[in-house]
């Protein structure tokens, strides 16, 4: 009888479900060195000219979009400028039939300084494509009248602009500032005053 030799006892004690065991192991192992090594490849390999080119085209793009954009937005239409003449007191009254001739008015400084800063802060009602010209700001301001103290008219023979447009936006924008002027405390010699202020709009207006 042939005995057998250590390295055939080794081999025909293997099984054939251990060799299965050991290729699926090995199999297994590769499979996570592939998950890991083509990942961190694809993380690390260079980049394309085109790819590295690509953000300063459109960079570029992005500017002379806006270069484009600038270049077609309207142009914004600047108000002209605004200079007032001194205000001018048309009339004075008290009540009862006595008549104060206007230059025996006395001046309420504070309203008429009033008056001239909202006809300077509404100036860009007149635009500069509706030429040079005048707007005379006529204030009627009566201590009588509770309501309505102050009320404002733009007479048509006081200014020489004729847009309809033009001069109630003028009217709105004035009106809206000083008609809430308070004149409760304002010191004056007479119930009622119309007070004039003249308005030139244009380059001539400039100091």
């Amino acid at each position: 009888m042939k005995l057998p030799l250590d390295g055939e006892r080794g081999a025909s004690a293997q099984r054939p479900g251990d060799l299965l065991g050991n290729v699926q192991t090995i199999a297994a192992l590769l499979a996570g060195i592939l998950l890991f090594a083509v990942p961190l490849y694809l993380w690390r390999r260079p980049r394309s000219a085109v790819s590295q080119t690509r953000p300063d085209t459109a960079l570029l793009e992005a500017v002379r979009d806006g270069g484009a954009a600038v270049a077609a937005a309207p142009e914004t239409v600047r108000p002209l400028p605004v200079k007032l003449a001194d205000a001018r007191v048309l009339e004075c009254h008290d009540r009862g039939s006595r008549k104060t001739s206007p230059d025996q008015c006395d001046h309420v400084l504070s309203f008429e300084k009033a008056l001239g800063d909202a006809i300077e802060a509404a100036h860009d009602c007149v635009p500069a494509d509706a030429g040079a010209g005048s707007i005379q700001y006529l204030a009627d301001l009566s201590f009588g009248r509770r309501r309505h103290p102050v009320t404002l008219a733009l007479p048509r023979d006081g200014r020489s602009f004729q847009n309809a447009k033009l001069v109630k936006e003028c009217a709105a924008g004035v009106r809206a500032r000083i008609s809430t002027f308070p004149v409760t405390n304002l010191q004056h010699a007479h119930a009622r005053y119309k007070i004039s202020v003249v308005a030139t709009y244009g380059p001539q207006s400039s100091p």
